[in-house]
């Protein structure tokens, strides 16, 4: 009799042990998640100059006057012109192209920058250096 009781604490206690490691392995995960939420999703008026493709639509720069991303005014602008050009065409002293971060902006147009569409696609700076 005595057996089977401490059995069942035992049973228990694993039980217990069991749930509480699985808590603490979610609560670990949340935390990490909310660590790179929180420390790597800049906001997208942070001031660096770059600019953003999406194949089949008009390319993006920020502006930096107004810390708002445009759609190139010429509507026609793609996916086909190297990014250094690109970038030089708002920022004259870039150097090198490096990618920055995923952003949603709103401002995508097709060609003759027609329709709007929204979507996250990667952010490339435009280094002087």
């Amino acid at each position: 009799m005595k057996k089977t009781a401490n059995f069942k604490v035992l049973k228990k206690l694993k039980l217990i042990k069991f749930l509480g490691l699985n808590l603490l392995i979610w609560f670990i995960i949340a935390a990490a998640l909310l660590i790179i939420i929180l420390f790597t999703d800049k906001s997208v008026n942070d001031n660096a100059p770059r600019i953003m493709y999406w194949p089949g639509k008009v390319n993006q720069h920020f502006d930096l006057a107004t810390k708002t991303w445009q759609t190139d005014t010429d509507g026609f602008s793609g996916a086909e012109i190297s990014m250094i050009e690109y970038c030089q065409k708002f920022y004259p002293k870039t150097q090198s192209v490096k990618e920055y971060k995923n952003e949603r902006i709103d401002t995508w147009h097709s060609a003759g920058n027609q329709g709007q569409y929204s979507a996250v696609k990667p952010s490339y700076l435009c280094l002087e250096k």
